[in-house]
């Protein structure tokens, strides 16, 4: 048996209940998905297995991994307030980066929105009193000339060069621009 738990992605609660019921019923439906999820064959092949998926989307402990692997890692502020990220912006001369913790999205009757990684610019930072109601990661931007991303499968991996586009640009967050796979990146096989 196989069990592929590749993005296993929280309950969404109908808008029809009421404001103070649906924090119930997110947090019975979370159970549930855990409980499906406990009652899945645990002599089976995971990809993903639990354990390791909560760790990889972890972005506070994949920081830390690098660290006490040695990989430089930028200056990095985990906060809601505003006050450290007005400073943070300033002494990193505006060049900055959004991270959320998690992917979200989200919708009103007429607008849908999604959280990726974004670069901050001088007009966020009008609104960055925001933030205090609900943290964020923010790192110095640094430039890159490639970006490299590996799967790993068992004792396989595999990864992709993501090269710069055409005009020499790169995106903040690649998965966010189609150019990123349609122009030319590079599959690399990766030897033991």
């Amino acid at each position: 048996d196989v069990v592929w738990a590749r993005r296993v992605w929280g309950p969404v609660i109908s808008d029809r209940l009421e404001e103070a019921d649906k924090v119930a019923a997110q947090r019975e439906c979370q159970a549930y998905v855990d409980a499906i999820l406990g009652l899945l064959p645990t002599k089976a092949f995971w990809v993903n297995p639990t354990e390791g998926r909560l760790c990889a989307n972890n972005k506070v402990l994949q920081l830390r991994a690098a660290l006490e692997s040695g990989i430089e890692v930028p200056d990095t502020v985990i906060t809601n307030d505003p006050a450290t990220v007005k400073k943070f912006y300033n002494r990193n001369d505006g060049n900055i980066i959004f991270k959320p913790f998690k992917f979200a999205c989200w919708s009103t009757d007429d607008v849908s929105a999604s959280l990726f990684t974004a670069k901050v610019s001088s007009e966020h930072m009008e609104y960055i009193s925001q933030i205090a109601q609900s943290p964020g990661i923010f790192q110095r931007c640094v430039e890159k000339s490639s970006e490299i991303r590996v799967n790993v499968f068992g004792a396989d991996a595999h990864a992709i060069q993501i090269l710069p586009f055409a005009d020499g640009t790169f995106g903040v967050d690649s998965r966010l621009d189609p150019r990123t796979f349609a122009e030319k990146s590079v599959m690399y096989p990766v030897s033991e």
